[in-house]
């Protein structure tokens, strides 16, 4: 009986929609396919939003900490408004376009696992490796951890497979040994001590055009190019022009390079050239991975009351007290430069604990040039006593350092220890103040501030820590030397003449 009725039902819907007229059956028609757009349109932009949450939430989120996020923008903003735009897009079409060959120009920076040099020498490694990619239109390739984690959300310069061929051809060649695979050309080359006055060839578009692939594991080591820039114009003039600068505006820091006082600058790779190098991090390192983010966050978590408006940071290089255990336990290196390296440094001299003091001095006056504000201080060491001397020696404030147990960044292997060093470098880079000893790392990190907040360099002949000199002198950017700072110097030339 139920059926019966359905099947009259059914005839019935058919008999109606023959009694409609022509216009109306293609009106119902029309309707019935809107609806189905309809339905379908309203299914993708759920679907759409469901993605989007959902990968907000696999992200965990952008910097949760509100000084962190406004710094972070900050260096966004800053890079829009001073970095010359049309240089690094231009350079950006040259580079996709090289990605997209089957055989293309390529630079590849390519950090060994068995690789000692610290994390400041790697990060500018990656600058000069941009640098001279730029100068000679090559595809910037980089290989290592770090890069995993503060990277280029416009540049992508991962492509493992072809490191990875390059370094099974070249590993045991000669530098500067061209060697032919499957109608491709490669070369190894290195910037060191020994060959830096000769580096500005690799910089000369045509010095090395015949050769497709260059393959680089060591380039930076104590900053040589920095170097070649103070001694050769130039050279200096160069790598000016390449990152889109006018020389005009580097004229005072030519004069400062020339003259007699080299002891104000970082004697060995004077490093004032901070907006340049600034304009390459902003270009290659201007994303942080989620991991890093939350390391960030956890540094800035620890303050009282209310969260910090201005951040003074120190970096203090004690002398990598921890290097000796590390060594015990490592690998030792196929390469005998290394070994010799290594031994060289077994040898140097420890800074003592208490070098900290001159470092906190200076911090404590710079938080007088912050009015009605919340200041923090941020340390970052590898001496593991440092966050709490500081913190005994600096009274109420909010003393902050990241996560985890202070290493030396060469010999630091685990992911937890490289976040962990980035996060130091990071937060380098975002203070508003800088108390530091001139090492490379906190040379490569302040860059990231393009040289606008306040610097305060402090040294000693210990710096390189092979003597027994080991008085300390801080000297502020753009301010003259205090009465402490020359008596330190006064003593140190009489007492060590020509140490400076």
């Amino acid at each position: 009986m139920k059926q019966n009725r359905s099947e009259n039902a059914g005839l019935k819907g058919r008999g109606t929609w023959r009694k409609c007229s022509p216009q109306k059956r293609t009106f119902l028609q029309l309707a019935k396919i809107f609806c189905s757009f309809l339905l379908v349109g309203v299914s993708f932009i759920l679907t759409r939003y469901v993605k989007s949450n959902s990968s907000k939430q696999v992200k965990k989120g952008a910097l949760k900490n509100v000084f962190l996020r406004e710094k972070q923008f900050h260096f966004t903003q800053t890079g829009r408004r001073v970095c010359n735009h049309h240089v690094f897009n231009s350079y950006l079409s040259i580079h996709k376009l090289e990605m997209k060959k089957d055989v293309g120009r390529y630079l590849i920076y390519h950090i060994l696992e068995d690789d000692v040099v610290g994390l400041g020498c790697r990060m500018t490694g990656a600058l000069y490796a941009l640098a001279l990619s730029m100068s000679t239109d090559r595809a910037l390739i980089l290989s290592g951890v770090e890069f995993q984690y503060l990277y280029s959300e416009r540049l992508n310069f991962e492509r493992e497979s072809l490191v990875q061929r390059a370094h099974k051809v070249l590993h045991n060649a000669q530098v500067g040994e061209i060697l032919m695979r499957n109608n491709t050309s490669y070369m190894k080359i290195e910037i060191t001590l020994g060959n830096y006055m000769n580096a500005s060839k690799y910089f000369e578009y045509d010095s090395l055009s015949h050769v497709s692939i260059l393959y680089v594991n060591s380039i930076s080591s104590h900053r040589h190019v920095d170097r070649l820039m103070a001694e050769d114009v130039k050279f200096r003039e160069r790598i000016i022009t390449t990152l889109g600068e006018k020389g005009k505006a580097f004229l005072k820091e030519n004069h400062d390079l020339m003259s007699k006082h080299r002891y104000k600058l970082v004697p060995e790779y004077p490093t004032v050239w901070r907006q340049l190098w600034g304009c390459a991090q902003w270009f290659l390192f201007d994303k942080l991975h989620f991991d890093l983010e939350e390391v960030l966050d956890k540094a800035l978590s620890g303050t009282k009351d209310k969260p910090c408006e201005k951040l003074i940071a120190i970096h203090f290089r004690g002398g990598d007290t921890s290097f000796a255990s590390n060594l015990s336990r490592r690998r030792r290196s196929k390469d005998p430069q290394t070994e010799i390296m290594i031994d060289r440094w077994m040898k140097r001299l420890r800074t003592p604990i208490e070098a900290l003091d001159i470092f906190l001095s200076y911090a404590k006056g710079l938080s007088q040039e912050y009015h009605d504000v919340k200041v923090c201080y941020f340390i970052a060491s590898d001496e593991r006593n440092a966050y709490n001397y500081t913190k005994a020696k600096t009274g109420s404030f909010d003393i902050l350092q990241t996560p985890g147990v202070p290493q030396h960044s060469s010999l630091s292997k685990t992911s937890t220890a490289t976040i962990k060093a980035l996060a130091d470098y990071v937060l380098l880079g975002m203070s508003d103040a800088l108390v530091h000893g001139m090492s490379t790392f906190s040379e490569s990190a302040i860059e990231r501030s393009f040289g606008k907040n306040i610097e305060v360099k402090c040294r000693s002949p210990q710096k390189k820590l092979w003597s027994n000199a080991m008085s300390w002198y801080c000297i502020q950017k753009g301010k003259k030397i205090d009465e402490n700072a020359k008596k330190t110097l006064s003593y140190l030339k009489s007492r060590f003449s020509g140490i400076l």
